[in-house]
């Protein structure tokens, strides 16, 4: 292909877009190091659309890298034996490099799309099961029991002996929905009495269950 020749527009866009394309998938290519990502980086920025080769020396890679002279060496052996790159000697003696056969990059396309879809749906599964242990444990949490009688002692200071009178009525009421069995499941023996502090309010409590109790 000839140097001078001049590219259309579409064929920049097209080249452009592929070139995109790679850098994307380099990024995201999990058995390549950072520093292997960031030199394939360096030099496929380097390709050009015309003869789809890049020139940069080892020392314009390692500046741009911030990187040993040896480390650009390494990766770029990396690169080539992964299929990203091909690395060769001009006549002249420079470094030549050029994108890796089209096979290989589409190989490596559909490697590294899989993979990454495959991270996405365990970590979504992951999430899903983390939202659903938190949910059960919530349930575990939920006592209608010990709350209601709480509500019904700490919201009766202050009120007045009626206001207290149709309070209790109302939440009496609720609990009579609910099963006996479920109410006191969590108590050992069924003994009412753990879970007040006050022995009236136990007794309170139990003739309200028996409908003994004097209003």
């Amino acid at each position: 292909m000839s140097e001078n020749k001049e590219l259309t527009e579409d064929e920049k866009k097209t080249f452009s877009s592929w070139k995109f394309d790679v850098l994307d998938r380099i990024m995201r290519d999990h058995k390549l190091a950072p520093i292997d990502k960031t030199i394939g980086y360096c030099i496929i920025q380097h390709v050009n659309a015309v003869k789809g080769q890049a020139y940069p020396s080892t020392a314009t890679i390692a500046g741009t890298c911030n990187c040993h002279i040896d480390a650009v060496s390494r990766s770029t052996g990396k690169l080539a034996k992964r299929g990203w790159i091909t690395k060769r000697r001009n006549v002249k003696g420079y470094n030549e490099y050029m994108p890796g056969p089209p096979e290989k990059i589409e190989r490596l396309f559909n490697e590294i799309d899989d993979a990454v879809q495959y991270r996405i749906d365990k970590r979504q599964e992951q999430a899903k099961n983390r939202a659903e242990a938190k949910a059960k444990s919530r349930q575990k949490k939920d006592l209608p029991v010990f709350d209601l009688t709480k509500y019904v002692s700490r919201k009766g200071r202050g009120l007045t002996k009626r206001e207290v009178h149709e309070l209790t009525k109302d939440l009496t009421r609720d609990l009579t929905k609910v099963r006996d069995k479920h109410l006191c499941s969590e108590l050992p023996n069924n003994n009412t009495e753990e879970i007040f502090s006050d022995e009236q309010e136990a007794n309170n409590y139990q003739a309200m269950k028996d409908g003994t109790y004097e209003w």
